[in-house]
C-alpha cells in the first residue's frame, strides 16, 4: 500500500512535465508531416515511387509484419479475382523481361484464376493467359537491347494495352559485362519509352533489381552480384526520375526490409512467391487506383484525393462551428445565477454553450485532420499479443491507483454497473487499437463483453424507469441525445453511415426496445404484458436482424447505397428476439421480487 501511494505521488508530479513532453511530441510530429505534405510525398506516392531524400526514406519505409508487406502510411487493398477483372475488363497487361518478370506474370494469372497452374514446358518462351476478359501476356525479352523490345514498342502504339511492366539486366550482368554497358542500354531504352508514354499515355512501369543471394547463386551466375545490381538500380532510380517511367521502389525496400523465408528461393536469384504476391499488390493497387474501395486507409484509395471535397451539410456544419467558436471570444459572459434547483434545470449562457460547441468542432476538426487529409499517414493493424497484454496491464494498473470506496452494497447498483461498463469500454479500446479482430479467441470474447454491455444498458434504462416511472418525452429525448449526438456529428464530418458506427445504433435500439416494453409491466399483468409487449417486440427484433435495410450515408467521397443485412439468418434471429424478451421478463420479475 505504501509503495502504492509512492507511486500515485510520483506521477503526479511528472503529470505536468508529461504533458509538455507529448505537446513537443505532438509538434515534432506535427511538422514532419507537414514537411512530407509540401514535399507532395503522400502515402501513394511514397508506395510506388518511394522517398525523395534518404532521410525521409529512411523515415517512411514499409515494413514486413510476419507474411504480409506492411506499407508506411496506408494499408494494401486486397484484390480478388472479380476486382482484377474489373480493374483490368477487355484489357491487355504486358509483362516484358526475365524469369522474375515471369514469376510476376503467374502471380497476376494467379489473381484472375486461382487454380492456375504455370506451364512447365516454357521457360524461355512467350507465355499468353486469358481469363475474365482480361489478357496477360509475357514476352522473354531478358536485354535491353533486343529488336523484340522495339517491336513490341510499335505494336502497342498501335494496339495500346493497359500497361507494361517491365524489368531487365540480370542476363547481361551473368555474361560477366559491366554496368556501364548496360547503363548506356537503359539510356537509349529510356527515350523510347519515354516518347511512348508521351503518345499513347500507357503507364510504363520499370522494376528494379533489387538484390541477389550470393553464395547461394550457381556457378553460372556468379557475375551476378549485389554490389553491380544495386549499382544499377540507383543508377534507374536517379535517371527516370525526370521522365514519364514508373519506377517500382517498393521492390528494393521490400527485399531489404525482408528476411530469407519472404524474399529469396533455394537458388539466391529468383524472388519468394511471397514476396512477389506483395509486388503484384503494389502493382494493382497502381493500375486500379479507381476501383479500390474509398476508404482514406487503403493505399492510393480515391478518399485521400476528394478529402477536401466537403458535402453542403457539412459546408453547413463547417459554419456553424465558427460562428460558436466567434460567440466564444466575442459574447459577453453571462453573470446570472445558472445553479441548478429542486425544480428548475441547470441553463447555461449563450457564450458558454458556444465555447461547449466550440471544443466539439476542434475535436472534429482533429478527427478529420487525421482520417480525411493527407496530412497523418495510415497504417495497418498489426496484431501483436504483447502489445495487447501490456495495454491491459497499464490499464489494470491506472485502475488500482484511482479505486475508491462504495456506500452502496446492493446487487448491480449504478456505481457497479458503471464501472462494468468502463472497463468493457477499456477493453473494447484496447482490443480495437491493437487490431486483436485477427485473433478469434480475444474476437469471440470481445463479442461477449459488448453483448454484456448493451445488456447492462438495458438494465440500467430498465431500473431507472421501474423506480422513476418517467416515461416523458423530455427524458427520451435526453437519451437518445446523449447517446447519439457525437455520432451524427461523426456522420457528418466523416462522411460516414450511420450503421457504421454499430454500437451506438445497438444501444438506441436497445434502449427504445426497453422503453417499448415496460409501460404496461410496470402496471399491468405478466399476460398482458407478455401479448400487447412482448410479442410485437420480438416480431420488430426479428425483423431488425434479418431483413436486409438500406443504409444513409453522408459520405464525401462518392454518394452511395448499400443493403447491409445485419443478421441473414432468420432462426438466429429469432434466438436472440427470444432472449431478449426473457431477459427482460427476468429484469421486472427481479425488481418485483
Amino acid at each position: 500500500s505504501i509503495a502504492i501511494v509512492m507511486l500515485a505521488e510520483r506521477l503526479a508530479q511528472l503529470q505536468q512535465r508529461s504533458r509538455l513532453l507529448l505537446l513537443v511530441a505532438f509538434v515534432v510530429a506535427l511538422a514532419l508531416n507537414a514537411h512530407r505534405v509540401w514535399q507532395a510525398e503522400d502515402a501513394c506516392s511514397l508506395l510506388v515511387r518511394g522517398a525523395k531524400t534518404e532521410f525521409t526514406r529512411w523515415l517512411y519505409r514499409g515494413h514486413w509484419h510476419n507474411t504480409a508487406w506492411m506499407p508506411t502510411g496506408c494499408a494494401l487493398a486486397a484484390w480478388p479475382p472479380h476486382s482484377v477483372a474489373s480493374c483490368l475488363a477487355n484489357g491487355t497487361l504486358e509483362f516484358v523481361g526475365d524469369s522474375r518478370v515471369r514469376m510476376l506474370f503467374h502471380m497476376t494469372a494467379a489473381s484472375l484464376e486461382p487454380t492456375y497452374s504455370p506451364p512447365h514446358n516454357a521457360r524461355h518462351e512467350d507465355q499468353l493467359f486469358r481469363s475474365r476478359g482480361v489478357t496477360l501476356r509475357f514476352r522473354w525479352i531478358p536485354h535491353l537491347n533486343e529488336p523484340a523490345l522495339h517491336t513490341a514498342l510499335q505494336e502497342w502504339k498501335a494496339h495500346p494495352p493497359v500497361a507494361v511492366i517491365h524489368s531487365a539486366g540480370l542476363w547481361f550482368l551473368k555474361n560477366e559485362q559491366g554496368t556501364a554497358a548496360l547503363k548506356h542500354q537503359f539510356d537509349e531504352l529510356l527515350v523510347q519509352v519515354d516518347r511512348f508514354v508521351h503518345d499513347t499515355g500507357v503507364p510504363y512501369i520499370w522494376v528494379p533489381l533489387g538484390d541477389v543471394k550470393e553464395d547461394l547463386l550457381w556457378e553460372t551466375r556468379k557475375a551476378i552480384t549485389s554490389r553491380r545490381v544495386a549499382e544499377f538500380d540507383n543508377y534507374v532510380l536517379t535517371t527516370a526520375k525526370p521522365s514519364h517511367v514508373i519506377v517500382l521502389q517498393s521492390a528494393v525496400d521490400m527485399y531489404q526490409q525482408g528476411n530469407a523465408e519472404v524474399t529469396m528461393t533455394s537458388d539466391g536469384l529468383h524472388y519468394h512467391p511471397v514476396l512477389q504476391n506483395a509486388l503484384k499488390n503494389v502493382l494493382l493497387t497502381q493500375l486500379c487506383r479507381e476501383h479500390i474501395p474509398a476508404t482514406s486507409s487503403l493505399c492510393c484509395s480515391p478518399a485521400a484525393a476528394q478529402s477536401y471535397k466537403l458535402q453542403p451539410l457539412q459546408y453547413f456544419a463547417a459554419v456553424v462551428f465558427l460562428l460558436c467558436l466567434a460567440g466564444h471570444f466575442f459574447l459577453p459572459p453571462t453573470t446570472a445565477n445558472t445553479e441548478p434547483s429542486a425544480t428548475t434545470n441547470k441553463t447555461i449562457s449563450l457564450s458558454e454553450w458556444c465555447k461547449h460547441m466550440s471544443l466539439v468542432g476542434v475535436v472534429m476538426l482533429y478527427i478529420r485532420l487525421c482520417d480525411r487529409t493527407p496530412l497523418f499517414l495510415k497504417a495497418s493493424k498489426e496484431y501483436n499479443p504483447v502489445h495487447l497484454a501490456l495495454l491491459l496491464l497499464a490499464v489494470t494498473l491506472v485502475g488500482l491507483l484511482t479505486q475508491k470506496p462504495t456506500d452502496s452494497t446492493v446487487l448491480l447498483h449504478r456505481q457497479q454497473t458503471d464501472e462494468w461498463k468502463g472497463w468493457m469500454q477499456l477493453v473494447i479500446l484496447c482490443y480495437h487499437y491493437t487490431g486483436a479482430s485477427q485473433n478469434l479467441a480475444v474476437y469471440v470474447w470481445v463479442r461477449v463483453l459488448v453483448g454484456a454491455y448493451l445488456f447492462l444498458t438495458g438494465f440500467g434504462h430498465f431500473a431507472y424507469f421501474y423506480h422513476k416511472a418517467n416515461f416523458a418525452w423530455a427524458r427520451v429525448a435526453q437519451v437518445l441525445l446523449r447517446v447519439n449526438v457525437f455520432t451524427v456529428f461523426l456522420c457528418v464530418v466523416m462522411g460516414r453511415t450511420y450503421q457504421e458506427y454499430y454500437f451506438v445504433p445497438l444501444s438506441t435500439f436497445f434502449f427504445l426496445l426497453v422503453l417499448f416494453c415496460l409501460p404496461d409491466a410496470l402496471f399491468s399483468s405478466l399476460s398482458s404484458c407478455f401479448s400487447s409487449r412482448l410479442l410485437p417486440a420480438q416480431a420488430v427484433f426479428s425483423t431488425f436482424l434479418s431483413v436486409p435495410f438500406t443504409g444513409v450515408s453522408l459520405d464525401v467521397v462518392a454518394s452511395r447505397v448499400e443493403q447491409k443485412p445485419l443478421l441473414s439468418d432468420f432462426k438466429t434471429a429469432t434466438a436472440l428476439s427470444t432472449l431478449s424478451c426473457v431477459l427482460v421478463g427476468t429484469q421486472w420479475h427481479a425488481a418485483l421480487f
